[in-house]
């Protein structure tokens, strides 16, 4: 019996001692309130090593080396906190008469919620004056018309600054709608770029972040409260050759990075129709010379960038004796299609290999189980650099062909390749598009800038069609579902957007994309519909 009570008593204690969060009431959603501050706010002739703020609760801390910023930068600087108090200790000595701005963003928050202080910032110098004047603005991603969150706003006033290599000593980050703020900064002249700082090191990788830039001189002499960046991704690299290569039947060119396009020259009178193509990527070039193996060709290649910056390079090219690593032939047709109002038939065919022949009698329609249609020769198109054929043809109505059940036919042996493999026997379902079965767009604008283009999109934002700008533009035969709309500014009158180039100061031509009244920017679309979209584009 006694045993038993002993037993029951320390269960019981177990009992009390077990601590539980308090359950009901309402949710704290006040933010930790400052108390106290060392060194205060705005002061000067500051010169301790250990920074320290009270508040009214206990707190802790999130992510502190990414939400707090200070500028100019400091080395490693160690951050704890301990119930109420943050503490900030320096490990370098502070510069002399500089002002210093600490933004703390959402790092400061209260115990049990994870409310953050609001709106927290530090400003103090180690001299007899302190700076005062500020930059602020918002960073968008220019491509797709949305804010760059947590995106790297640096400024620089060195002149010889390189903002891959050199950091910057005054920055800051973007919030969620891509707005951000410096504060505390000198009058001077400042140079200033946002990017995307995936690794967080404070320099620019073009190659894998996107960027955005102003392309002159701040010269700040009163706040700028509305700086607007534009940030998309651009491999801003020079053009280089990383490898030329003789493999077997063909030549590899590599470059270090991707080309949009390239021009080849043959500088020996013995070999003059050399063929080329783009390899597996838009890095790479392969080319194929005539001459037998162990002769050389003399070229000059000359290649594009999405900058428009050009490389031109003069180099021998050969075949030799060993096997050449190679795929037989495989083909795949894209965008077969019949535009039902225009009578208007197209497929794209895109092949492994440069094709040396096309049986054109081994390519075509079946309409049924007994009828077919052939092409002429004359329908097709080959496209040698990126190896796509093309087939256009406009049938008349009076033909009344079955579009619903035909197909496109490529029969075996219909393209052969450099090589002398052959296709296999393949087919394609042709989309018939009629106007029950899509939509029609009308897009009715003001006065936009000259050389305004429209850009329908679809719901990856891949180019549907570009259109010159007029008063009212209607765009027939879309098929349902989500699209976007975007201005561009062309500003040199080529018919398309065009990248800039940041080694020479050249902005991105500008974009505006069309949002509706319900402030989103894709617009449904829905089979047998006609949308009227009115867009102010002043």
């Amino acid at each position: 019996m006694r045993a038993l009570l002993l037993l029951l008593f320390a269960f019981y204690l177990l009992s009390c001692a077990n601590v539980s969060s308090p359950t009901g009431g309402p949710k704290d959603t006040i933010p930790p309130s400052l108390i106290r501050i060392v060194p205060n706010q705005g002061q000067k002739n500051f010169h301790g090593s250990r920074i320290m703020l009270e508040f009214d609760e206990w707190l802790k801390l999130k992510n502190p080396k990414e939400e707090i910023i200070i500028t100019p930068s400091v080395k490693d600087p160690k951050v704890t906190v301990k119930k109420n108090f943050v503490f900030i200790d320096l490990e370098e000595k502070l510069k002399d008469s500089t002002t210093y701005s600490i933004a703390f963003r959402e790092s400061i928050q209260d115990l049990n919620e994870g409310n953050p202080a609001e709106d927290l910032h530090l400003a103090f110098s180690t001299g007899d004056e302190i700076d005062s004047l500020q930059i602020r603005g918002k960073v968008n991603q220019l491509l797709l018309g949305k804010p760059a969150d947590k995106y790297t706003v640096a400024v620089y006033q060195s002149d010889t600054f390189n903002i891959f290599k050199h950091k910057p000593v005054y920055f800051t980050r973007t919030n969620k709608k891509g707005e951000f703020k410096i504060l505390n900064l000198k009058a001077g002249d400042y140079s200033i770029y946002a990017f995307d700082d995936k690794n967080k090191n404070l320099l620019l990788e073009s190659k894998s972040e996107k960027f955005g830039f102003i392309n002159t001189k701040l010269s700040l002499n009163k706040n700028i409260d509305s700086l607007s960046l534009k940030a998309i991704a651009l491999d801003s690299r020079p053009i280089n050759i990383t490898g030329i290569r003789a493999l077997g039947h063909f030549t590899k060119v590599r470059y270090n990075k991707n080309l949009t396009g390239y021009k080849l020259t043959s500088l020996d009178a013995f070999d003059k129709s050399i063929r080329n193509c783009f390899s597996g990527s838009f890095s790479e070039i392969d080319i194929f010379p005539n001459k037998p193996a162990g002769d050389s060709t003399l070229i000059r290649l000359t290649v594009i960038d999405s900058l428009n910056q050009t490389r031109d390079s003069v180099f021998y090219i050969k075949q030799t004796t060993a096997k050449s690593l190679k795929e037989k032939i495989k083909i795949s047709v894209s965008s077969t299609e019949l535009i039902d109002d225009t009578q208007s038939f197209k497929a794209i065919i895109s092949a492994s290999e440069i094709p040396q022949k096309i049986n054109y009698d081994s390519v075509f329609i079946k309409i049924d189980t007994i009828a077919t249609y052939a092409f002429t020769p004359e329908s097709f198109s080959y496209d040698s650099m990126f190896r796509k054929i093309r087939i256009q043809k406009t049938f008349q109505k009076k033909d009344s062909i079955k579009w619903k059940r035909a197909k496109l036919i490529l029969g075996k042996g219909a393209i052969i390749s450099i090589y002398g493999d052959s296709s296999k026997n393949s087919f394609s379902l042709i989309t018939h598009i009629t106007a029950e079965e899509t939509a029609t767009l009308i897009i009715e604008s003001n006065a936009a800038k000259p050389n305004t283009l429209i850009e329908l999109l679809d719901e990856q934002l891949k180019s549907i069609g570009i259109y010159p700008h007029s008063k009212s533009i209607t765009i027939k035969n879309i098929k349902p579902g989500s699209v976007s709309l975007r201005a561009i500014s062309d500003t040199n009158n080529n018919g398309k957007w065009d990248a800039g180039n940041p080694n020479k100061k050249e902005l991105p031509e500008d974009i505006i994309f069309y949002v509706n009244p319900e402030g989103k920017q894709q617009t449904p679309l829905r089979a047998n519909w006609e949308v009227d979209i009115k867009w102010n584009l002043k």
